[in-house]
């Protein structure tokens, strides 16, 4: 057998070296609007992407199936809608959380949902209308349907049958072309056998219509606020080297590896953007700090350098204005559920100031955006709206 010939060996290399590399994308030339307080830490652009110029990928589908609806109680399009994650509807009881002319309350939903997904600013509401589906039971993931429900037209259609794991619409349309778009993790069952990232997020613009697939990423991905950048774990490569906090454009480009990190796939919580400031900030055993730029990656301490840790998995809110994280954890054995706010330095290093919000709570959202939040208190329908400006804790 003849042995290969050193240039056929270094053809090799280089072809096995370039498919992890990721190809250096530029990020565009933008420009963001200063932070409350100036600061010298990298910014991450933030005027119009490009428009994109190819069409986009259409998935042949059938008929959608024929879901059953009823109309809103009050009519219109609420500002919000919320239902808890591992919660489902109830045709005889209010059970989904709405908010209309600024006043959350309970009301029942006009389908049935066995998962939330998400809701959009245009009222548009991605639930899963299925407990277990074929694809759940086949790979042994928490996976199901996606369907999409508008509370303008008070129709639902499907847009895809199975083997969808989360989903998320963007906070803003697009300013180019008004699109309002739909990032969907599917499962990928050809990388099971080697990553427990077996997922792709497909970027829809409208049902069976993808802009965009990013591949081997995590279910937990956050959209910057601008609606342009998502960001999220990957494994882009299928080993640890390809392991680590991304961001991508949601048009174009390569995505961007802002931070390494290892044993992603034991991650179940999103990362979350402070954009203003040039960072994604994101769960590994506390919070920690990724600036964009790649200049910089650091865990968020103490004034007495203490990591600031939740037990068990949170979800997180983030007011530029104030510079505040508002973290909720599930609390564990030792301690309850709490909502915490910490105001961090300039530089985003340190917490300046911290206080708990109130305990045996869940965070539900945002009312209005760096102003006042939504709670809820256990598993009771009881909601509570809490301002920055109040240091007060609440009690459920």
């Amino acid at each position: 057998m003849k042995r290969p010939g050193l240039l056929a060996t270094t053809i090799l290399i280089v072809l096995l070296t370039a498919c992890c590399k990721p190809q250096p994308t530029d990020l565009p030339s933008m420009t963001t609007p200063a932070p409350a307080v100036a600061t010298s830490v990298s910014v991450l652009p933030t005027s119009p992407l490009p428009t994109p110029t190819q069409m986009p990928t259409v998935i042949p589908s059938s008929t959608p199936t024929i879901f059953p609806v009823t109309s809103p109680p009050l009519g219109g399009v609420p500002e919000l809608v919320w239902l808890r994650y591992s919660g489902s509807t109830s045709s005889d009881s209010p059970s989904v959380l709405s908010v209309r002319d600024g006043i959350p309350a309970y009301e029942l939903s006009p389908a049935h949902i066995a998962r939330f997904w998400d809701y959009s600013r245009t009222g548009r509401l991605a639930f899963s209308a299925q407990g277990t589906t074929e694809g759940a039971e086949k790979w042994g993931r928490a996976v199901s349907d996606l369907w999409v429900y508008d509370y303008a037209t008070n129709e639902a259609e499907m847009w895809l049958p199975d083997l969808v794991a989360s989903a998320a619409w963007s906070p803003v349309p697009d300013l180019e072309t008004g699109t309002e778009y739909l990032a969907v993790a599917v499962l990928n069952p050809y990388y099971c056998g080697c990553s427990n990232l077996c997922y792709d997020l497909e970027i829809f613009s409208a049902r069976d219509q993808i802009v965009r697939t990013i591949r081997r990423a995590s279910p937990h991905f956050a959209w910057s606020p601008d609606g342009r950048w998502l960001a999220f774990f990957g494994d882009l490569c299928g080993d640890k080297e390809g392991e680590g906090v991304y961001i991508a454009s949601v048009i174009e480009g390569e995505p961007i590896k802002v931070a390494p990190l290892n044993w992603i796939d034991s991650i179940y919580d999103r990362p979350i953007w402070a954009q203003e400031y040039g960072a994604v900030l994101y769960p590994r055993g506390g919070i920690h700090v990724a600036l964009f730029d790649d200049s910089e990656t650091f865990p968020l301490v103490t004034a007495d350098s203490q990591p600031v840790f939740v037990e068990a998995q949170y979800d997180m809110l983030w007011s530029s204005q104030k510079r505040l994280l508002i973290l909720a954890g599930d609390g564990g054995m030792e301690t309850p559920p709490q909502v915490v706010a910490y105001q961090l330095s300039e530089d985003l290093h340190t917490v300046v100031d911290s206080y708990v919000i109130g305990e045996n709570m869940i965070l539900v959202g945002w009312l209005v955006p760096d102003e006042t939040i939504i709670l809820t208190a256990g598993y009771s329908q009881e909601t509570t709206i809490w301002s920055l400006e109040d240091r007060a804790p609440l009690s459920p």
